[in-house]
């Protein structure tokens, strides 16, 4: 997936400590389905959904939601060619956000593994006597990247119980 590929080079373009090597992004389709229904709501930038944990990842969920309006409208093909370039603009601001992260915050995305994430435009409409479908003065990107850690089941380790 584009959006993974994407996210791997921001992250380790944005890298927090030099030599520091994170595992690639994995594309997870439960991730992406639960971040398509935060899309859906239009949510603003930093108002995350509380309810986005999955039993199967042995860490909380991490989410970011972002959003970028942009004058006119996408129709047809041009929205199918410009919407990677709006995610990746997206992402872009996330990483180039400025920070001070607490050393915790910074140490979970060492084991960060999988990514799903979701979309939804949204226009905008200035009536003045247009008919709705003439009346669109801007559109609004609204991404929404769930991120997880996934064990990999060949390397579980059990602990042994004697009785």
């Amino acid at each position: 997936m584009m959006i993974g590929f994407a996210h791997n080079l921001l992250r380790n373009a944005f890298s927090l400590q030099k030599g520091h090597n994170f595992s690639s992004l994995v594309w997870d389709d439960e991730l992406a389905e639960l971040a398509q229904r935060w899309a859906d709501q239009c949510p603003e930038s930093g108002h995350n959904d509380e309810c986005r944990s999955l039993n199967k990842f042995r860490t909380v969920v991490y989410q970011n939601v972002g959003k970028k309006s942009y004058p006119g409208s996408l129709p047809g093909q041009k929205a199918a060619e410009d919407i990677p370039k709006l995610m990746s603009d997206i992402a872009t601001e996330w990483y180039q956000q400025p920070h001070n992260p607490l050393k915790p915050d910074t140490e979970r995305f060492e084991t960060i593994n999988v990514v799903g994430c979701g979309l939804t435009k949204t226009s905008r409409c200035s009536l003045r006597g247009h008919p709705l479908p003439a009346c669109v003065d801007y559109f609004t990107i609204h991404l929404v990247c769930n991120y997880a850690s996934k064990e990999d089941e060949s390397k579980v380790e059990y602990d042994t119980v004697s009785f």
